[in-house]
Order: C-alpha cells, then sequence, then structure tokens
C-alpha cells in the first residue's frame, strides 16, 4: 500500500509512523525548507535539474528513501509572471505615493486634522 499527499497530510512525524509498518509506502513533496537543506550541501545541484527535467538524487538524510526531483517549466514560468507583477504592482504604489508626498497632499491633509 503506498499513501499519496500533498506536504500538508503527509509530515515528517507520520512519515515516521509509516515507517514502522513494513510494506507501507508514501509519496509526497518536500518543503522548501528541506529542499534548501539539500541544496546546501550538494545533494541537489539545481543546475542539473534544469537540464534533465527529471532526476533521482539521493541524501544522507532521506536514507532508504527515493528522492525524484523535477523541473516544471510552465509552472516556472507563471512564478516568473507573478513575480513581475507583485514587482511592478509594488513599485506602481512607491510612484503614487511619492507622487502624493512631493504634490504636498499629505502635508495639506495632516494640517486639516491638526486645525
Amino acid at each position: 500500500m503506498v499513501m499519496v499527499g500533498d506536504r500538508g497530510m503527509l509530515t515528517q512525524p507520520q512519515i515516521d509512523k509509516l515507517k514502522q509498518h513494513p510494506g507501507l509506502g508514501w509519496i509526497t513533496a518536500l518543503t522548501s525548507t528541506a529542499i534548501r537543506e539539500l541544496v546546501a550541501p550538494g545533494a541537489l545541484q539545481l543546475s542539473l535539474v534544469d537540464q534533465k527535467i527529471l532526476d533521482e538524487i539521493t541524501s544522507p538524510d532521506y536514507r532508504g528513501e527515493r528522492l525524484m526531483v523535477c523541473h516544471n517549466p510552465p509552472l516556472e514560468q507563471e512564478r516568473k509572471r507573478k513575480r513581475e507583477a507583485l514587482l511592478e504592482a509594488t513599485e506602481k504604489g512607491w510612484r503614487r505615493s511619492a507622487k502624493k508626498w512631493r504634490g504636498g497632499r499629505r502635508s495639506r491633509s495632516r494640517r486639516r486634522r491638526l486645525e
């Protein structure tokens, strides 16, 4: 039997319990923190994943576990688009605020409140 779940469904304590039962397996995704911990010592080289799309890696932190890594170009593009949209919205907001401050609107409204 194999349990399949996302990061919230199959947490490390639950996986530790599954390990106590031979014949039970699991498929889940690592958290971003766990992925960073694989990148730091070199178990996961992101540049290789970009080239291969799908790869299997090993790590002493995950003995006896099969770690599959994949590169998802459509997801990468969507995240890039969202990041750029958020940056643009932030910059637009800053420009608007700076224009208001330079125009003196803030100081006039502040004076009115003080009167």
